[in-house]
C-alpha cells in the first residue's frame, strides 16, 4: 500500500505560506513513505491526506489543518517508532547544554557565565551529533530535517 499524494490547491501558488506548508508535507511523506510500516500506519496517513485533500474552507484553515497534521505525523512517528529528523538531537542538546552551562557559570561566578555557556554549547552539541549518528544508524532518522512551520 502507497502512501496518497497531496493535492495542491489551485490558489496554493498564491499564498506561500500554504505552499511552503504544502512542501513541508509532501517532503515528510516522501521521508516517512521511504520507512517499513505496517499498513494500517499507511492507512491513518492516507486518512489524514484524504482530510486534506477533500478540505473545503478557506486558505486560513487550511493552513490550519495542514499545520495540526504535521504536527500530528511528527509527534506520532518520534513517540510510535523513534523517528527524528536530522539533527534532531544536536538542536535540542545545543539549547540544554547552554542552558546548563549559563546555570554552572551563574553559580560559580557571574564573570563565569560566558565561559559556561561556550563549554555548555560545545558539549550539547557533541552530544547531540553523537545521539543523532546513533539514531541513523539504528535507521530512525528521516531523511529530511524537520522544522517548525
Amino acid at each position: 500500500m502507497n502512501i496518497t499524494k497531496i493535492q495542491k490547491r489551485a490558489t496554493a501558488e498564491e499564498n506561500k505560506k500554504l505552499l511552503s506548508l504544502y512542501s513541508k508535507i509532501e517532503n515528510l511523506l516522501t521521508a516517512i513513505g521511504q520507512k517499513e510500516l505496517p499498513e494500517s500506519e499507511i492507512s491513518s496517513i492516507n486518512e489524514q491526506v484524504d482530510s486534506i485533500n477533500s478540505f473545503d474552507g478557506n486558505d486560513k484553515a487550511l493552513i490550519k489543518l495542514l499545520k495540526r497534521t504535521y504536527s500530528t505525523l511528527i509527534s506520532h512517528f518520534e513517540t510510535k517508532f523513534s523517528y527524528t529528523g536530522k539533527n534532531y538531537y544536536r538542536n535540542r542538546w545545543l539549547a540544554i547544554g547552554m542552558m546548563g552551562g549559563v546555570i554552572i557559570g551563574t553559580l560559580t561566578n557571574a564573570i563565569n557565565i560566558g565561559i559556561g555557556l561556550s563549554i555548555g554549547l560545545c558539549l550539547g552539541i557533541a552530544y547531540g551529533t553523537h545521539l543523532d549518528k546513533k539514531a541513523a544508524e539504528n535507521g530512525n532518522q528521516l531523511a529530511i530535517e524537520i522544522s517548525e512551520y
